[in-house]
């Protein structure tokens, strides 16, 4: 009598993992001859692989190691009567290479959330559970894969059902979703970042993850730059060894879309910019600072410093802004409260002189030297229509001992945002 086969086959959101178990009809197995398990070759069909025992597998997910293209399934495998934590490693053709079976004495136990890291190796979670739908608790492992042995058990929270991984060149950082604490009753909020051999960097509640474009400078610290700004940010938040900063750069062209690249040269980090300017020319623009204190050279100091003079703006002149807004700064007032605070009074005019289009009004901002922004203007930004103004006043505060520079405006809002802004100097 011909067989069905009850699968459930799924592409799931992990990567390039499939996720592949069976479940049983309802009843005895006596009940119904049109039941059976997967088999070998139905593995082979889905997956490439060929399992040993393939009917004692409870459920397998699919992990391809993108640079040997071997392959591994992991999951869980009865044995001893339980459901056990299993990992089988494959050739890229699927032939067997070694399996991976452990099996608790209390609880069902699986491997989930494999990642392959730069060496190689591999980081799973050892997931235990009481039944199929309650968690009891994780441990993190580290998995030789040349072997098919356990290299590492990672001294991690039993709380940490990390379900996001994140491979670098020496180290890995793991966080848990907000899906998964609301999913997961027992799941509580950490992350961490372990190196490849499984010693722990650094741990906290929040880490600081960079995306793919950012740069390391060390284990603790990396560099992201956008146009708006370049940072030094820190793996832990507040991190007493490392320090963070913010560096604001300036560019004198009006430009359609940039490109950028970070390189770390010993005590300096280095940014350079493809700008692509308004008639399709192509312009570089570098900037060299120093990775302890994010200041530029004392003769990029000097060459930025003569640009900036060379672009300042005049007060009481009406300026088109890069968002189509005509901008008057009329005054900057500044005083003194005699106890260590300075007060900066600006008052303005924008005017909606686009025909054709409403445009939110931009915003301005404090600035220290060399344009770092430290004061925003806050409040209620208004949509302004053809024909129509506003006049406004705004008071930025300093410490006395730390003035302002220069007064800037900006806009960040959607569709009108500006790559140039329009500065001022406070004299």
């Amino acid at each position: 009598m011909k067989k069905a086969l009850l699968l459930l086959l799924v592409l799931g959101t992990f990567g390039c993992d499939k996720e592949f178990h069976y479940e049983e009809p309802k009843g005895s197995i006596e009940d119904s001859e049109t039941w059976s398990r997967p088999t070998m070759v139905d593995y082979y069909k889905e997956f490439g692989c060929s399992p040993i025992g393939s009917e004692k597998i409870v459920m397998a997910w699919l992990l391809i190691d993108e640079t040997t293209k071997g392959r591994y399934l992991y999951g869980s495998k009865e044995k001893d009567g339980k459901n056990s934590f299993w990992i089988s490693k494959f050739t890229p053709s699927g032939e067997y290479l070694w399996e991976i079976i452990d099996s608790d004495e209390k609880y069902h136990t699986h491997s989930f959330r494999n990642h392959i890291l730069s060496d190689g190796n591999m980081v799973t979670s050892n997931i235990a559970m009481l039944d199929s739908y309650t968690p009891i608790h994780s441990t993190l492992l580290i998995i030789n894969t040349k072997e098919g042995v356990l290299e590492k058990i990672v001294p991690t929270p039993e709380t940490s059902f990390f379900d996001q991984i994140h491979i670098f060149n020496d180290f890995f950082l793991c966080n848990i979703s907000s899906q998964e604490l609301l999913l997961n009753f027992r799941a509580e909020k950490w992350s961490m970042q372990i190196s490849n051999t499984g010693e722990i960097l650094n741990q906290a509640e929040n880490l600081n993850i960079p995306d793919s474009k950012d740069v390391w400078g060390s284990n603790n610290w990396f560099v992201h730059a956008t146009d708006r700004e370049i940072n030094k940010k820190t793996v832990l938040p507040n991190d007493p060894q490392n320090s963070t900063w913010t560096f604001i750069p300036v560019f004198e062209d009006v430009y359609k879309s940039y490109n950028s690249s970070i390189y770390i040269e010993q005590d300096s980090i280095v940014v350079q910019y493809s700008l692509t300017l308004a008639d399709g020319s192509i312009k570089d623009k570098i900037y060299k600072l120093s990775s302890d204190s994010g200041e530029l050279s004392k003769e990029e100091k000097e060459n930025n410093g003569t640009l900036l003079k060379d672009n300042l703006y005049e007060l009481d002149r009406e300026y088109l802004a890069p968002d189509g807004l005509t901008v008057n700064l009329k005054s900057i007032d500044v005083s003194d409260n005699n106890e260590g605070t300075t007060y900066y009074t600006i008052s303005y005019t924008l005017t909606n002189r686009n025909g054709s289009s409403i445009i939110t009004e931009g915003t301005f901002q404090a600035c220290m030297e060399y344009l770092q922004p430290e004061g925003q203007q806050y409040g209620f930004f208004s949509r302004l229509y053809p024909g129509e103004s506003i006049n406004r006043s705004y008071t930025f505060r300093s410490l006395t001992s730390s003035p302002y520079k220069y007064i800037q405006y900006t806009n960040t809002f959607g569709s009108e945002s500006t790559t140039k802004p329009i500065v001022w100097e406070i004299k």
